[in-house]
């Protein structure tokens, strides 16, 4: 599936799918990874080198902090793919390879390439296309 790059970078992982979107100010722990928001459905699960997708995140850009100290203690998602290009999780990721040499790469997709994407399903994120595979596939 082709996809655009907002931040470069190579990630592959088990998807984590949010139907809705989700602040990472007051949405997920920055000590644990973990999401607390009461009304997500991924509430309890943790985030930690998972391939998040999700139409767009919610709330402010304190969310680029608390992204930034996931990048720093090593439990932030392995990549974000969004429906909608936005700047507060960008932010974050670009800021996060600038001081600590990681790779948290944001991919924007269309609206139906999105909902072709399922929970669980393991995914290669690599130069702006996003490879699918089932769990026990080979890659």
């Amino acid at each position: 599936m082709t996809a655009f790059s907002v931040v470069e970078g190579s990630a592959f992982a088990e998807v984590l799918k949010e139907e809705r979107g989700l602040s990472f100010w007051g949405g997920v722990d920055a000590q644990t990874g973990c999401v607390i928001d009461q009304r997500s459905k991924l509430c309890g699960q943790s985030l930690t080198g998972k391939i998040l997708c999700m139409p767009q995140s919610k709330g402010s850009c304190s969310s680029t902090g608390i992204l930034l100290e996931m990048i720093r203690v090593g439990i932030a998602p392995s990549g974000f793919i969004l429906c909608k290009a936005e700047g507060i999780l960008a932010m974050g990721a670009v800021i996060g390879q600038e001081l600590y040499g990681v790779d948290v790469p944001v991919y924007t997709v269309e609206r139906e390439n999105y909902d072709r994407i399922q929970d669980h399903q393991i995914m290669k994120m690599k130069q702006g296309k996003i490879y699918v595979f089932e769990k026990g596939e080979e890659l």
